[in-house]
């Protein structure tokens, strides 16, 4: 093997090695932001429904009826 080559291959490797880690971080960064998301709607829902009457009761109940449909 020539030095040229051993030197294609190793860059070679660097990109592919580099590529996999930017794949990684993408999906770390991907999920984050799903979690991010998920939390703030959460934390929207909340403090709108605590404003409607009665709105913990109502969450609650709708919160047991989505984890136990079979009891309705």
């Amino acid at each position: 093997m020539s030095s040229l080559q051993f030197f294609g291959a190793t860059s070679l490797s660097k990109v592919l090695v580099a590529h996999a880690c930017d794949k990684v971080v993408l999906r770390k960064k991907i999920i984050i932001l799903k979690w991010v998301t998920g939390v703030v709607i959460e934390v929207l829902i909340l403090s709108l429904g605590s404003h409607l009457p009665n709105g913990r009761f109502y969450m609650a109940e709708n919160a047991m009826l989505t984890a136990f449909p079979h009891n309705t």
